[in-house]
């Protein structure tokens, strides 16, 4: 299965805007194609550092420093926009580097709204 960074941005979204600090998904064997692809991501997510599982069987994660960083950097329509375009161009790159290239963006408008290097 190929990584969806769009899935990624909006399971880490979802997860901030929970009112609970665990966000719970366990897949059952009536789970959907969707269900299970979710899951995938958030593995993904934790294998990036960006989620814990947490509990004794699994399907429980949290949002790590890591996590709640990426997606303020990343939260911007436009900048996950010129991000995602950046990548495109290059052929690819991997989470951490997007997190990069979008704290570039946000550092070159506190730039602009400060003057600085004008």
């Amino acid at each position: 299965m190929k990584r969806d960074n769009d899935l990624i941005r909006s399971l880490l979204l979802e997860i901030e805007a929970a009112e609970d600090a665990i966000f719970l998904c366990v897949l059952t064997d009536g789970s959907t194609d969707d269900e299970r692809r979710s899951y995938y991501h958030l593995k993904l997510l934790v294998d990036a550092g960006m989620l814990e599982e947490t509990g004794r069987f699994g399907g429980s994660f949290r949002m790590t420093n890591y996590g709640h960083d990426f997606i303020e950097a990343i939260r911007s329509e436009s900048i996950w926009r010129d991000v995602k375009s950046v990548v495109a161009t290059v052929g690819g790159a991997t989470l951490g580097i997007m997190s990069d290239i979008a704290k570039t963006y946000i550092s070159a408008e506190v730039n602009k709204h400060l003057g600085i290097g004008s």
